[in-house]
């Protein structure tokens, strides 16, 4: 059995048909991607993947005017990969989607909520962040950030 976190391998079992993992390292705060493991003696694999949240959840409120709040990352901050996004819609009309794009690439979409929230890995370098809000009528609504990840 094995336990990946965000792509990388955390804990093997090789032994037992149970897998403990204590996490004894840090995460950062925001959305985080635990794949589990699992082949039989016969060579079935089984596998799951669940998303949780790490830390504390950071407060974004709405802008008093419309538009898209981002509340992390700041503009021209240094910040460490998984990079933790979280950004707050004030719209007319019902929420159809708010995204995150980085460096031109749509990376995540949040249909429910007015905050989007989720970690992103990314390389080192200085990364441009679009996040928008799109209504059902299609309006939409943007801010652009950039920060560097060291």
């Amino acid at each position: 059995m094995e336990i990946w976190v965000d792509g990388v391998k955390y804990e093997t079992e090789t032994t037992d048909t149970s897998l403990f993992a204590p996490f004894g390292f840090d995460l950062s705060d925001g959305y985080h991607q635990f794949d589990i493991y699992a082949v039989s003696t016969d060579g079935t694999k089984y596998e799951t993947t669940v998303l949780a949240t790490v830390g504390s959840t950071i407060s974004c409120p709405a802008d008093p005017g419309y538009g898209v709040r981002v509340c992390t990352p700041l503009s021209s901050t240094t910040v460490s990969s998984p990079v933790l996004t979280v950004a707050r819609a004030h719209i007319t009309g019902t929420l159809a989607r708010m995204e995150v794009w980085v460096d031109g690439v749509k990376k995540f979409t949040e249909t429910r909520n007015l905050t989007l929230s989720t970690s992103i890995a990314l390389p080192s370098g200085l990364h441009q962040f679009d996040f928008y809000a799109v209504d059902t009528t299609e309006t939409k609504w943007e801010t652009t950030v950039f920060a560097t990840v060291p």
